[in-house]
């Protein structure tokens, strides 16, 4: 029984487990993924991205760069599709993650494709590692994102 136990605990410390119905999760301690459709993979692919580059979505320069990003693009063109969901992403109460979740959202929205990319945001992704976990999606489940 104590085994049991055990192997439930490790197996849900170590699961990518969802939440509230989510397409996909990212475990940051075992780096596994699951995801239930393509665009959930390339947002998890930017997750474990993002923890290999020491989470750069924290960092004050991704903030700042992300900050003259929205500025420039509400000023010129108003809100457009991109910001507007960054926005959003922004203000419904992601906690501490709200940062993390935008950083995975614009790989995401730009299919993992660094042309689609703002240009002042392709410099905190990694494309030579970006292109090597992109690869690696087939039509399993559950990935090991290292």
């Amino acid at each position: 029984m104590r085994y049991i136990v055990a192997a439930c605990l490790l197996i849900g410390f170590l699961a990518p487990l969802p939440v509230d119905n989510q397409d996909g999760a990212y475990n940051v301690t075992s780096r596994l993924a699951w995801c239930r459709t393509d665009a959930a993979c390339i947002h998890e692919v930017a997750h474990a991205l993002d923890q290999q580059a020491g989470w750069v979505s924290s960092s004050d320069e991704f903030y700042k760069a992300l900050q003259m990003y929205l500025y420039a693009e509400i000023y010129s063109k108003g809100i457009t599709e991109l910001p507007a969901s960054i926005l959003e992403i922004t203000y419904r109460g992601e906690g501490g993650n709200a940062k993390r979740e935008i950083y995975a959202f614009i790989f995401q929205y730009a299919n993992g494709n660094p042309d689609n990319v703002p240009e002042s945001l392709r410099g905190f992704y990694d494309w030579q590692k970006a292109g090597k976990l992109l690869l690696k999606l087939d039509d399993s489940k559950i990935y090991w994102m290292n």
